[in-house]
């Protein structure tokens, strides 16, 4: 059963259960529950020192989809939104969104050429080399408190009758409707999920949080 106010109170009602659990895997690299923990919790206190507050939108473009996960959730434990996007878009989307957002500050990794050029002015915060820039930073948790009407994160539309706009979802809402999904699915009795489409689409949220919240392995390909 998912419980709580926020997909981060779900997360940790589980965690100490499957601390030592796989969580993601890509490749022949695997992250166990403990490790998503720690490794999100450097990027939380991090960005904070880096002036991201509650709701900030933060826009992120990693090309390793185990650094996404990481990074979004970091996001998350700081308290802030996170806008995620996908690094095939064409450098004017790309340029629009993170001017539209009003981000100051985006996650990237230093190979995404496209998105790193959109990003002038702004600072950036690279996950290259492991995380590297956060490993100085506390393991623990971020002292942030997130409540259950903060925003979660944006996605932007298709834009296929004009400009993408960004829709808003808050975490309420979000776990409101894993809440009402695993009443139908009974994700708690699923082992492994399997993503290979990119974390910028909406509907990826369904696997991305019914994998984490209920103890499940998630692997990308």
């Amino acid at each position: 059963m998912i419980k709580g106010d926020t997909v981060l109170d779900a997360f940790y009602d589980r965690l100490t259960s499957n601390a030592e659990n796989l969580a993601l895997k890509f490749g022949d690299t695997e992250i166990s529950y403990q490790q998503l923990d720690e490794l999100s919790n450097r990027v939380s206190h991090h960005l904070i020192a880096k002036g991201v507050s509650p709701e900030t939108l933060v826009p992120i473009c990693i090309s390793n989809p185990l650094d996404m996960v990481i990074g979004i959730w970091g996001i998350l434990k700081s308290g802030a939104a996170y806008v995620p996007i996908d690094s095939d878009f064409p450098a004017d989307r790309i340029k629009y969104m993170i001017t539209d957002s009003g981000a100051n500050l985006v996650i990237a990794d230093s190979t995404l050429s496209t998105f790193i050029a959109a990003t002038e002015g702004k600072t950036v915060v690279l996950s290259d080399n492991n995380w590297d820039e956060t490993k100085d930073s506390p393991a623990t948790a971020s002292p942030v408190k997130v409540s259950g009407n903060q925003v979660a994160y944006v996605i932007y539309t298709s834009g296929s009758t004009g400009q993408p706009k960004g829709v808003v979802l808050e975490h309420m809402s979000l776990l409101h409707y894993l809440k009402g999904l695993s009443n139908t699915l009974p994700f708690h009795t699923f082992k492994s999920y399997a993503l290979g489409i990119s974390l910028a689409a909406d509907h990826v949220n369904t696997l991305l949080f019914s994998s984490l919240l209920s103890g499940g392995e998630l692997h990308f390909f």
